[in-house]
């Protein structure tokens, strides 16, 4: 089984540093939607299994399942203990559900309850023989009715990087469609950005998240990115990872199973900056 995608070389180029953002601003645009994408890298996933040493190029690799389980359980215990007042109405009866956790080489999902799911990845990324830094990423979509709330959203690497930025959007699926489409014509699409992140900080989408109301789609999603740079290093990495599908009812949206999962429901990547 792979665990990982190899990003392809690329030649050196100035790093351009973008503009602080506040939470909403669209730092990424619609436009730099890697899960939007047919072929979101020229990777192949071949040097992930070479030695370090022997890499060339940008990469970036997945944990295997192990790790992944590992800190999906941490992240998920670290976002238990957060919980505010606005989210205990969506919760109700969470503590009597049977928790249902899916993990792979990729990610780990974890359905609490018909109204709140969790998505974790960790992954290292680097340049050439250069491990540069492990992330981890995560975010809890809780329901309501037809309102999604995803608190927290956090990114954590143990190294300096810069250029964060997370985003969220909501998508439908269909049959013709498995992997998704944004609904409302991407207007659900919003972002927060923040210029450094320093290493072994927690960053979180601050205030409260992404939070959006849509009631259009039968089957729909909430969909996660996270994409970052490492000053002195070509382009920007990336992560996105898609939440458990949810159904609409009569009384609003509710989780299917933690394995019920869209087409291509995480990717790693990196790509030269816009």
């Amino acid at each position: 089984m792979r665990t990982g995608f190899l990003l392809a070389a690329a030649a050196a180029m100035t790093l351009s540093m973008a503009a602080p953002a506040t939470a909403d601003e669209a730092a990424d645009s619609p436009a730099d939607r890697a899960y939007e994408l047919s072929e979101p890298t020229t990777a192949g996933a071949d040097q992930c299994d070479l030695p370090v040493a022997e890499r060339s190029g940008n990469w970036l690799c997945l944990s295997g399942e192990q790790d992944q389980a590992a800190a999906h359980a941490d992240a998920a215990d670290a976002a238990a203990t957060a919980d505010t007042a606005d989210t205990a109405d969506t919760t109700d009866g969470i503590a009597e559900e049977a928790r249902n956790t899916h993990c792979t080489g990729q990610a780990c999902w974890t359905r609490h309850s018909a109204l709140r799911s969790d998505f974790s990845s960790v992954g290292h990324f680097g340049y050439g023989p250069l491990r540069l830094g492990e992330v981890k990423v995560h975010f809890r979509t809780d329901l309501r009715r037809h309102h999604s709330a995803s608190n927290p959203v956090t990114f954590v690497a143990n190294t300096n990087v810069s250029n964060l930025t997370m985003s969220g959007e909501r998508l439908a699926y269909t049959q013709a469609d498995p992997a998704g489409t944004p609904v409302a014509a991407g207007a659900t699409f919003r972002a927060h950005s923040t210029m450094t992140a320093q290493a072994g900080e927690l960053v979180r989408w601050s205030p409260n998240g992404y939070r959006v109301t849509d009631a259009t789609a039968n089957t729909g999603g909430v969909v996660h990115q996270w994409s970052w740079t490492k000053p002195g290093f070509p382009g920007s990495w990336y992560v996105y990872g898609k939440s458990v599908k949810f159904d609409k009812a009569w009384f609003g949206y509710r989780y299917g199973a933690a394995n019920n999962l869209p087409k291509d429901p995480v990717r790693y990547g990196w790509r030269l900056m816009p």
